[in-house]
């Protein structure tokens, strides 16, 4: 590591440490890549924190620390900016914001350079069909938020969004769907691509025998086409693994018990980390039905396994999947377009060894290297 970066003092900004996937493994390989780096965020799992950074010293912003916060942490999303706004930031020499909301915002002092790795422009904000809580029955939520605050805060936030983004030293897109969303959004047109890390040493490729059943691995989410994975295989009569929850879980439930199709769908939520590298593993296919997804990190992990993808005709998915060698893409975002793929997909003869070698362009290496090639060259224009 250069000898420069070591001595810095640095922050990792995120916008929450409160689950852990794509966004926070990013923040675990720069904290790899930097270990004094401290991390600041709005509020924290302690439980999550003490699993994935140790040695890490975590700062919250006053978010964590308001009365009820653990229960009403949905409505109190709303405290995120000013939180990130007000937070003393003096003392360091480079701040690194990975970030699709509010992290961004934070306070960035002069001389102080900022790195700022997009995982997509706000969707509460820009895309409003991917809100998680768009459809929340929660009354608090909606009195709170829904009725209120909404309109004049998006406004708000759009104005803090845009102005964080364009004063940022360098801002890099972690595909080229989201660099084209900030370039669009933000009028910013030097926004490079980084893609993210993948820790491919934890995945077994399998080159030979599979199970008989399909794989669904992620958040069920309504913008997620987990319907799409349900009704295509309650159709063809294919076995199909859900791994996963999200708030569309309990309407996905209904589906599978209204189309009777409860011994061939398995709802199995969230596993270990052996079940999942098994799962990817075994599985005959991983299906992806997200449309414009931001990047899309199980899809690479699948195939670091040696599994195909059979994947929605958008977003990150056009980059990391090679349509008839690591999988196959369905066009359509409805269920006929899904099962089309699946019936084109078993008469596709795919090599295990394809897919895993097309996985390694995201490997933790490819990402350590890139990163730090960008640090030296933001250091170097001070």
């Amino acid at each position: 590591m250069d000898k420069d970066i070591s001595k810095l003092n640095i922050a990792i900004v995120s916008d929450h440490l409160t689950k852990y996937g794509g966004a926070e493994l990013t923040i675990k390989v720069l904290c790899e890549i930097l270990p004094q780096a401290e991390i600041i965020t709005s509020v924290q799992d302690k439980e999550l924190v003490k699993k994935f950074f140790p040695n890490n010293k975590v700062r919250n912003t006053f978010t964590q620390y308001i009365p009820f916060e653990k229960f009403l942490r949905d409505e109190y999303k709303i405290t995120y900016p000013i939180g990130f706004a007000l937070f003393p930031t003096d003392k360091y020499d480079l701040i690194i914001s990975v970030s699709n909301g509010f992290a961004k915002m934070i306070r960035v002092p002069k001389g102080t350079k900022h790195v700022h790795l997009c995982l997509t422009p706000p969707p509460y904000i820009y895309m409003p069909k991917r809100r998680v809580m768009a459809n929340s029955k929660k009354f608090t939520y909606r009195v709170i938020y829904q009725a209120i605050f909404k309109k004049p805060l998006h406004a708000i936030w759009r104005a803090m969004d845009i102005k964080s983004t364009l004063k940022a030293d360098v801002v890099y897109a972690n595909s080229k769907e989201v660099q084209n969303r900030v370039k669009k959004v933000y009028k910013r047109d030097d926004v490079g691509v980084l893609y993210p890390p993948i820790e491919l040493e934890k995945l077994k490729p399998n080159y030979g025998k599979r199970g008989d059943y399909y794989l669904y691995l992620g958040r069920i989410e309504c913008y997620k086409g987990v319907e799409l994975a349900v009704r295509a295989c309650a159709k063809l009569g294919k076995k199909l693994k859900i791994i996963g929850k999200g708030s569309d879980l309990e309407r996905i439930t209904k589906i599978i018990d209204e189309l009777g199709v409860k011994e061939n769908i398995e709802l199995m939520g969230f596993v270990s980390d052996q079940e999942r590298s098994d799962n990817l593993s075994n599985c005959i296919a991983l299906l992806s039905p997200i449309k414009d997804e931001d990047f899309g990190v199980v899809p690479v992990e699948a195939n670091a396994c040696g599994t195909p993808v059979i994947a929605h005709k958008s977003g990150g998915a056009l980059e990391t999947v090679i349509d008839g060698k690591t999988g196959v893409f369905f066009k359509e975002w409805d269920t006929e377009s899904l099962i089309d793929a699946i019936k084109r997909f078993e008469k596709t003869k795919i090599d295990p060894k394809d897919c895993v070698e097309n996985a390694k362009k995201y490997s933790k290496e490819a990402f350590t290297n890139k990163f730090l090639s960008i640090l030296n060259n933001v250091l170097q224009n001070s």
